[in-house]
Parts: structure tokens; C-alpha cells; sequence
């Protein structure tokens, strides 16, 4: 199998809300190397991209909603909150209740995130 990662990745070293406190997220850049060097390991061929996923490329994968908002998240907290804590979800609307997202940050964190270990930090976006 050919794998395909983006050295990129490194950027997005977020947290997440564990006991009351934010701790370094199980999805981290260390977690991705030891998956890259076991799949390594087992003989797969590795293929490192390093340029962005054009835009057809995203909005194959993602809508226009999500990736407007993943890309203006992390400068919108920055100059709403400061850059001291991660942008975080604290509420997570149904989808299923209101027919469009939240106009507020805040809101929009939790509409698009499922818990509070999907933060966003000054990398993320880029990765």
C-alpha cells in the first residue's frame, strides 16, 4: 500500500479538555510518526506531499461551510480571545435541531466538532 502524509501534520499539536484541564491530544504529531514508521516497517511505500490539497481536493472531502470556517477559526479566536488556549468547543448543538450553524464562533466550534478533544491551535489549519 502507498501512504500518503504531508510533513504539515507537525503543525497541528493540539490539546484537549481531560479532568478540567487541557492536556496534549491523543492526535498529535508523535502519534502520527510512530503510525508512519510502523506502517514503514511493514514494508508500505511512503509518498510525502508537501503542498496543500487544492480546493477541488477539499471540497471533495469537506463542505464549503466546514472549511470556511477551519480556516478563519483559529485567527478569529486569536484576535477574540488571544492565543493562550487552544480554540475549543464547550457545547455541541444537534445537528439535527436548527437547519444552519451558528453565527458565533463559539457555537460554530461545537457545531463543528463532536467533542473536546478537536481543538484548534495557531497550525491547524495549515496541517
Amino acid at each position: 500500500m502507498e501512504v500518503f502524509y504531508a510533513s504539515d501534520y507537525r503543525q497541528h499539536s493540539a490539546f484537549e479538555l481531560s479532568r478540567g484541564q487541557f492536556v496534549p491530544s491523543t492526535e498529535c504529531p508523535q502519534r502520527a510518526e510512530s503510525i508512519v514508521n510502523a506502517l514503514t516497517a511493514e514494508g508500505h511505500t511512503l509518498s510525502v506531499v508537501d503542498r496543500a490539497p487544492s480546493d477541488a481536493i477539499l471540497h471533495r472531502v469537506h463542505t464549503r461551510e466546514y472549511l470556511e470556517f477551519l480556516s478563519g477559526a483559529w485567527e478569529s479566536w486569536e484576535t477574540r480571545f488571544g492565543s493562550e488556549t487552544p480554540a475549543i468547543g464547550f457545547s455541541w448543538p444537534p445537528r439535527g435541531s436548527s437547519p444552519r450553524r451558528p453565527d458565533d464562533l463559539v457555537g460554530q466550534l461545537g457545531y463543528h466538532s463532536f467533542s473536546a478533544d478537536c481543538s484548534i491551535v495557531a497550525g491547524t489549519w495549515s496541517a
